[in-house]
């Protein structure tokens, strides 16, 4: 198994659907699922259509000119295991995932704070 990245393009494309891509920008990180299909001569399905790879929707190329195209980057799922774990152990990074919760509310208290140990 290995991370794959892949980008599906169309090109050329109505400016309709132009119009639409640069409109939507809510398509990130959207699951996308990439199918095969056997057809007949009339370019009827034969079977059912059979999933060949998923993943998730990334960025969006769209160039709008003379023959106008539309390129969506995609990323496997196991992309996510390469990259770097950008979480902090802080009150706002734990308030953005969990609102409401208090566990590291007084670090920073605690982190300045002097311990004196009794000395016996």
């Amino acid at each position: 198994m290995r991370a794959v990245r892949l980008t599906l393009a169309l090109s050329p494309v109505p400016q309709e659907v132009v119009d639409i891509a640069l409109a939507d920008r809510s398509y990130r990180l959207r699951p996308v699922t990439l199918c095969g299909a056997l057809l007949d001569a009339q370019g009827a399905f034969v079977a059912d259509p059979f999933p060949l790879w998923a993943g998730l929707m990334d960025t969006m190329e769209v160039t709008d000119g003379a023959e106008p195209s539309v390129a969506l980057a995609c990323e496997s799922r196991l992309v996510d295991l390469e990259r770097a774990e950008v979480r902090r152990y802080t009150d706002a990074d734990q308030q953005a995932e969990y609102p409401g919760d208090r566990f590291f509310e007084f670090v920073p208290a605690l982190q300045e704070a002097e311990i004196r140990l009794p000395i016996q």
